[in-house]
């Protein structure tokens, strides 16, 4: 045996573990699509890609949902639908694997829940779209400047938390101002007027 192959490392040495360690650690991440989402445990190259990504998405969907409040508010609960069952998804499982399940029985939750409610269960119910209406605009919506809600894109947890509480006030305001009564009222796009109020002036 020479001197090359003497100093050559044996199959499965330590030269190995570095590579097998990226390789697991790539696997785990492929297997977990969560930890892609979170950006927990990522290859710096691999986190700076998801931070320009999620930053061009996230100015994007900005632009998006102010252009749809503005110009098609009465279908502006479809947007909410859209985004709220995702992200309410993400943040069920995120806080199960950290074993945070208390924090989910949170007014913010049971408002979001009194939304899906009046927009898919009783979408032309006076008494349940006042409880959704303020619960939203009022206790929901101060909640952003009480609990310092950001908007940081890279970020999807404050991604979440933001969401789960600017989401609903919009709502329930296009919901109430434009007359959008939800999916099962036969009538949900354009400018309508509004079925109720929520204070009906007496009979003359």
């Amino acid at each position: 045996m020479g001197e090359a192959d003497a100093a050559a490392p044996p199959m499965g040495g330590k030269a190995e573990q570095p590579q097998r360690a990226v390789q697991r650690k790539l696997a785990s991440t492929v297997a977990h699509p969560i930890a892609i989402l979170s950006g927990e445990g990522l290859e710096p190259s691999v986190s700076q890609l998801r931070d320009k990504v999620f930053l061009t998405l996230g100015i994007l969907n900005t632009f998006v949902t102010l252009l749809i409040l503005v110009r098609f508010p009465a279908v502006f609960w479809v947007w909410y639908t859209a985004w709220a069952m995702p992200l309410l998804a993400f943040r069920y499982v995120t806080y199960t694997q950290k074993k945070w399940q208390l924090f989910l029985v949170d007014n913010c939750y049971f408002v979001n829940a009194l939304c899906f409610a009046h927009l898919f269960l009783a979408p032309t119910s006076h008494t349940l779209f006042a409880l959704a209406f303020m619960s939203s605009c009022g206790p929901l919506a101060w909640a952003i400047v009480a609990w310092r809600n950001s908007l940081v894109f890279h970020d999807l947890e404050r991604i979440t938390s933001l969401f789960i509480h600017i989401l609903p006030p919009l709502t329930m305001f296009a919901q109430r101002a434009w007359g959008a009564w939800g999916p099962l009222c036969g009538t949900c796009i354009g400018f309508v007027k509004a079925p109720y109020r929520i204070v009906k002036a007496p009979n003359p």
